[in-house]
């Protein structure tokens, strides 16, 4: 997997459920309902991003960054 479980996937994951779950309720809250858990989810990552870059550095978070890139990517490599 080499992007694992971001927004776009989540909502291609649950399109089909929500699409369901339109035709048997109300599309319009369904839709209410999955755009407000998406602004949570991208609040929860803005929040957990400014913190963390409130306590590190940035030469700490590109260190980590770049290596786990090459990690996932010697993984990708070794799966294939």
């Amino acid at each position: 997997m080499t992007e694992a479980m971001n927004r776009s996937t989540l909502y291609a994951v649950l399109d089909g459920y929500l699409a369901a779950l339109a035709a048997k309720n109300n599309p319009f809250m369904t839709w209410v309902g999955s755009t407000a858990g998406l602004v949570c989810v991208g609040m929860i990552g803005a929040v957990a991003g400014n913190r963390i870059g409130t306590r590190l550095s940035g030469r700490a978070i590109a260190f980590a960054s770049a290596a786990l890139f090459a990690i996932f990517g010697l993984l990708l490599l070794i799966s294939a």
